[in-house]
């Protein structure tokens, strides 16, 4: 995958603002502003399909797949645990005391699910169990986004700092301070050219992207990276795949950046007409997903190089 990137496709559907997505082979799970989950098939040569079913009685703020389930999480202060297959309810997790804003897993550890709130935690379930064992706590705000290390060895909370977690232990190992609310974070996973694996990513309410390298990380280290940013357009979302870092910014901006040249390569589009909320990868096929709140979720693929 590459810059060389141009919308192919729209999905629309009913009414729904789309706030979170989880892309899982060829279905693209999405969750609305009303409380709804969507399900989206795009087989090949054949239109796409969705179905839909109330999840939550409020909006989804957070969708994933850990092992053989779809979780999600919502303004209603629970996590619900959907079956993969059949899509039928499994467990409904209560135990934050707020929004529920925020999921991630480990590939070291697929069963075990994060979750961040608006209670100022995170906590820790298993989803096999359907308990949750731990709750991490000192962040002063709401924890608005997590990301894993790539061995997942480490867990990364933000709020208007982020906190750098082992995750065998659960202790905090580092506080980075950025100044200002951050709504995204996302982790590199490969090391090519000048961007190295487990370079994290921070977007802010300020417009702007730091990044911190995790394996150098020392005690009180806040030694950032930063992308130009525009101003009064917060990022809403990020997401990494391959040298890529992909943006979405609060009034419908998507930014594509190549992190593995120097001076740093990139292009913007203005596709969407209003806040872009969620940006997902479909690592097989290198398709692009990106929703917003223009009600609808566009599908972005490589373009031949001239053709653009």
């Amino acid at each position: 995958l590459s810059t060389n990137l141009e919308p192919i496709d729209t999905l629309e559907h009913g009414y729904g603002v789309v706030y979170s997505m989880c892309v899982y082979g060829s279905r693209v799970f999405c969750g609305t502003h009303s409380g709804h989950i969507q399900q989206w098939q795009r087989p090949i040569g054949a239109p796409p399909t969705v179905i839909e079913w109330r999840a939550h009685s409020g909006t989804v703020y957070s969708l994933m797949v850990a092992g053989r389930s779809l979780v999600s999480a919502s303004r209603d202060w629970l996590l619900r645990v959907w079956d993969l297959a059949s899509l039928m309810l499994v467990a409904t997790l209560p135990g934050h005391r707020g929004t529920v804003r925020c999921l991630a897993c480990t590939i070291s550890a697929p069963n075990t699910v994060f979750s961040g709130s608006n209670d100022h935690t995170v906590r820790v379930w298993d989803v096999n169990t359907l308990e949750d064992s731990e709750v991490l706590k000192g962040h002063r705000g709401w924890v608005r986004a997590l990301a894993c290390s790539t061995d997942g060895d480490r867990l990364c909370s933000a709020s208007r700092d982020v906190r750098v977690w082992d995750i065998s232990t659960l202790q905090c190992l580092h506080v980075l301070s950025v100044g200002h609310r951050i709504f995204c974070l996302a982790v590199c996973r490969v090391s090519e050219g000048c961007v190295q694996r487990d370079t994290l990513y921070a977007g802010c309410a300020r417009g702007k992207i730091r990044s911190w390298r995790l394996s150098e990380l020392a005690a009180r280290d806040e030694q950032t990276g930063e992308l130009p940013g525009r101003p009064h357009r917060a990022v809403r979302t990020l997401a990494c795949h391959g040298p890529l870092l992909l943006c979405g910014d609060q009034s419908g901006g998507v930014r594509v950046w190549d992190m593995s040249m120097r001076p740093v390569q990139g292009r913007s589009f203005d596709v969407h007409t209003a806040g872009v909320r969620a940006i997902n990868v479909d690592a097989l096929t290198n398709v692009v997903y990106t929703a917003a709140d223009d009600r609808c979720v566009k599908v972005w693929g490589e373009m031949p190089f001239g053709v653009i």
